[in-house]
């Protein structure tokens, strides 16, 4: 993850001075399997950016609201009358998710 971090911050850089910008701003995605340093990469590049490149960054895991949902879902198929485990068709309608959405909350936070 330390490299990784290193040469996303070095292409970014070489990117910007490319562009003749070098205060531009960036979208970075990394996908992954579970377990693959995803998290741990962004830990690192989040540190490389803010301390030694002074750079403010947002950082979002989609993988929280995932598990977020389904862990309501799941739920949900427990707490109806006569169902046996989980069910799909039933607990993932367009409603259902919605109802599970609005659950959630999202703020600022400084950590």
């Amino acid at each position: 993850p330390e490299t990784v971090a290193g040469e996303i911050v070095s292409t970014i850089k070489q990117g910007n001075k490319d562009a003749g910008d070098q205060n531009a701003g960036s979208v970075i995605v990394l996908c992954g399997l579970s377990g693959t340093g995803k998290g741990t990469t962004v830990a690192k590049l989040r540190q490389k950016l803010e301390d030694e490149e002074g750079k403010k960054v947002v950082t979002w895991s989609n993988g929280n609201i995932f598990r977020s949902v389904t862990l309501l879902a799941v739920t949900w198929c427990e707490q109806q009358p006569g169902m046996d485990g989980f069910d799909k068709e039933k607990a993932l309608t367009k409603e259902n998710l919605q109802s599970f959405m609005s659950m959630l909350s999202f703020g600022k936070f400084n950590g």
